[in-house]
C-alpha cells in the first residue's frame, strides 16, 4: 500500500507538538455507515516500481468519481479521505507528475464539478497544502491550485484575491531560485548581510527564542550538527547557520539570546525589512532554508533537520 508519513513541529503560527500522519485508511474502512468510496485506482500489473504506481495512480485518482455530483456535499468526511490519500500517492510522484495531476483535478472541477463540491475540493486543498499543521503540505502542489484557480473564467474576480496573494508568496524563493538578500545585527553589535555570509552553505533558522518548538528544533539542529560530516563542516566554516529573530520586540532575544550556540550566527533584523519587506512568507515559526555557495535555495521552509544531513551527505554528482 502507497502511503506517506511527515513531521509538523513549530509554535505560535504552527502546532506545538510533533505530530506525523499517515495517508487515512480507504473511506470504507473508516466510514462503514456509507456506501460512497472515492475508489482507488487499480493499478496495471506491469508497473512495480513505487515511483511508477505513485505516478499512474495521481493521473488516474479522480476517475471514479463524478464532482458533478452535488450530493458529494453529503459525503465530506470521505471526499476529506479520499482528498488526503490523494496529496500523499502525488508527492510520491515525480514532481513534473504529480503537479499535472494536480492540474488535472482542478480542470475537472472548473469544467464538471458542482458549485458546493467544488468549494468543497479547494478548502481541502487550502487544508491539506497550505495551512502549516498539515503533515501533507506542500507548496508545489498548492502552486498547481492556485494558478488554476486565478486562471479560471467562470470564477468571479474577487474570489480570486486570495489566490493571487497567496500565489505572490509561495513564489518567493522557491528551491532552485536565489534567496531574497536581507541584512542582520549580531549578539556582538556586528552587521552583516545573507549574501555577505561566505559558505559553502548557509542555513537560515528562523525562530522565536522562548516558543517550545522553537527550542526543540535548535536542540535537534544542535545534535544533527554534532555528528560528521557536519561537525566538520560547521567548524570549518563550510557550513554557516544563521539563526535569526525576525520580530521587532529585541526582549525576548536579549533573554534567550544566550540559548544560541557560539558556533552559530546569533542574529535579529534591526531594520524588520523581513517582516515589513515580505522577504519571506514566515506564516509559521520555526523555519529553515538551506542555500548554497551562491545562496540558492535548496530546502525552503522545512522542520526536519535530519534532512540537512540528508541533503550535505549526498555525493556531490547528485
Amino acid at each position: 500500500m502507497l502511503f506517506a508519513a511527515a513531521a509538523c513541529l513549530s509554535c505560535g503560527r504552527r502546532a506545538t507538538a510533533k505530530t506525523a500522519a499517515a495517508v487515512p485508511p480507504p473511506a470504507q474502512e473508516t466510514a462503514a455507515h456509507t456506501a460512497r468510496t472515492v475508489p482507488f485506482p487499480e493499478i496495471p500489473s506491469y508497473l512495480s516500481d513505487e515511483e511508477a504506481i505513485a505516478e499512474y495512480a495521481a493521473a488516474h485518482y479522480w476517475d471514479g468519481v463524478d464532482f458533478a455530483d452535488a450530493s458529494w456535499a453529503e459525503s465530506a468526511d470521505v471526499l476529506e479521505e479520499g482528498f488526503a490519500r490523494f496529496v500523499a500517492v502525488t508527492s510520491l510522484a515525480p514532481e513534473a507528475s504529480g503537479t499535472e495531476a494536480m492540474r488535472g483535478m482542478m480542470r475537472r472541477l472548473e469544467t464538471h464539478a458542482a458549485p458546493e463540491v467544488y468549494d468543497m475540493m479547494i478548502a481541502l486543498a487550502d487544508k491539506y497544502l497550505y495551512d502549516p499543521n498539515s503533515p501533507l503540505r506542500n507548496e508545489t502542489l498548492y502552486i498547481a491550485v492556485l494558478e488554476a484557480q486565478i486562471a479560471d473564467p467562470n470564477l468571479e474576480d474577487i474570489y480570486k484575491i486570495a489566490p493571487r496573494e497567496r500565489l505572490r508568496m509561495a513564489l518567493k524563493n522557491r528551491p532552485g531560485e536565489p534567496a531574497a538578500d536581507f541584512s542582520f545585527t549580531t549578539a556582538e553589535g556586528r552587521h552583516g548581510t545573507l549574501y555577505g555570509t561566505d559558505a559553502e552553505y548557509v542555513l537560515l533558522f528562523f525562530h522565536n527564542l522562548g516558543c517550545p518548538a522553537c527550542r526543540q528544533i535548535r536542540e535537534e539542529l544542535i545534535a544533527v550538527t554534532a555528528a560528521e560530516p557536519l561537525a566538520a563542516m560547521l567548524a570549518s566554516g563550510k557550513l554557516k547557520i544563521i539563526a535569526l529573530y525576525p520580530d521587532a520586540d529585541l526582549s525576548e532575544w536579549e533573554e534567550h539570546r544566550k540559548d544560541i550556540p557560539a558556533a552559530w550566527i546569533n542574529a535579529y533584523d534591526g531594520a524588520q525589512d523581513i517582516n515589513e519587506g515580505e522577504l519571506y512568507d514566515l506564516r509559521a515559526i520555526p523555519s529553515l532554508y538551506l542555500l548554497d555557495r551562491n545562496k540558492k535555495v535548496l530546502l525552503k521552509d522545512f522542520t526536519n533537520p535530519s534532512l540537512l544531513a540528508e541533503v550535505l551527505n549526498r555525493p556531490a554528482e547528485e
